[in-house]
């Protein structure tokens, strides 16, 4: 069969990588048309030589004070530039990643009877409200939610996130059940699991002997550091030896780190800066605790993000927000301890508990590891995407 796979974002992003991975090892001929900052060389280097690559001529970047206006450059003029590459190569199969790709390529594909896959991992409307400071009920907005309903009822399948994101995209579209097809984000079990702490990392930061807390992704107000801090204020004055490692950036950052000054909590506090993906696991190497703060968003709730199953792999007992999304990776507090969202007491609470329960840690950790070899499994996540795209 021959795929053409479309997205705006970087071509390096798990889930895509592992599904583009997964296609090449059927050996069946794949076509990427990507944005975002990766170069050729990059994407050779994850994908090989086999798979075909075609540019947009816009740059869309996750990190930019520009990033809305680079979407907006892009959204304007992805149809024309899909709609040639798929006249070009004839695929068999079209696959969209989120919004800003799907519904351009749902213009470039009418009156092609081809399959249309759309992958729907977040509500793209409420990024861009909350991005843009607008009203729910703005033009703008009910606008782009019309066209996340258009692409959702034009597409072959529907794949998303998780359960509760199914329910949610069935309660605005015509699709059925069985049309939106769950497989939930996942970690490389081999990349990630348990192992010795890296040493080099320790000294680096000097973690010998502290107890780390680690947080890794893009710093946006939505990821709630800021209560992160305000906890640490409290929980660092009787735990002195707790470190807060915070891997990551984000246009959110330069807050966070005020906030630290403020308080005066500049040692309890590690700050790396963007790491690349590929080394990530050793910084979670050197975790003993690892966290999700978010708030209670339309943008946060239905997910069980990529860094929970990263954590979960490396066998690292999870502290985290009690969303729809996590909620039903982690259970009732079963392979990972659960806070109401914003609730500090209550996050304090369980941090104190994993602090001072260093057994309860290490069955939490060993539960975790299990339950992503079992059913989180990014291989086999990959694996169920192609195989529906078969039918």
């Amino acid at each position: 069969m021959k795929y053409l796979v479309i997205t705006n974002t970087d071509a390096n992003h798990v889930r895509i990588v592992y599904l583009l991975k997964e296609m090449l090892s059927r050996n069946e001929e794949v076509h990427l048309m990507c944005s975002g900052s990766s170069g050729e060389d990059s994407l050779r280097n994850i994908y090989g030589d086999k798979i075909h690559l075609h540019k947009f001529p816009v740059d869309t970047k996750r990190f930019s004070n520009l990033k809305m206006f680079r979407y907006l450059m892009f959204f304007m003029s992805a149809k024309g530039s899909i709609a040639k590459v798929i006249d070009e190569i004839k695929p068999d199969v079209v696959y969209a990643y989120n919004l800003l790709s799907g519904y351009p390529t749902m213009k470039a594909m009418h009156g092609r009877d081809i399959p249309f896959y759309f992958d729907m991992t977040d509500f793209f409307y409420e990024i861009f409200r909350s991005n843009m400071n607008l009203d729910r009920e703005s033009f703008v907005i009910n606008k782009i939610k019309k066209m996340e309903q258009d692409v959702v009822n034009s597409s072959t399948k529907v794949f998303t996130v998780s359960e509760a994101f199914r329910k949610a995209i069935m309660g605005f579209s015509e699709k059925k059940k069985e049309d939106i097809i769950v497989v939930h984000e996942g970690a490389d079990i081999e990349v990630f699991r348990p192992g010795e702490k890296d040493k080099e990392i320790s000294i680096r930061y000097n973690l010998k002997d502290k107890l780390v807390i680690t947080f890794v992704g893009g710093i946006e107000k939505h990821d709630n550091l800021d209560m992160v801090v305000e906890t640490a204020k409290s929980l660092c004055e009787v735990h002195k030896n707790v470190i807060f490692l915070i891997v990551g950036d984000g246009k959110y950052l330069p807050t966070v780190k005020e906030l630290v000054k403020s308080y005066n909590l500049e040692e309890f506090f590690v700050f790396t800066g963007w790491i690349p993906f590929r080394i990530i696991n050793t910084y979670l190497s050197v975790s003993d605790i690892a966290i999700l703060v978010y708030s209670n968003t339309m943008i946060t709730r239905y997910v069980g993000t990529t860094k929970l199953y990263e954590y979960l792999a490396c066998g690292i007992p999870v502290v985290s927000h009690d969303l729809l999304g996590t909620r039903e990776v982690l259970g009732n507090n079963e392979y990972g301890l659960l806070f109401t969202c914003d609730d500090k007491e209550m996050f304090t609470e369980k941090l104190k508990k994993l602090i001072e329960d260093p057994e309860l840690r290490k069955e939490l950790g060993k539960k975790a590891r299990e339950l992503v070899v079992e059913k989180y499994n990014v291989l086999n996540q990959s694996k169920k995407m192609v195989d529906a795209m078969r039918v």
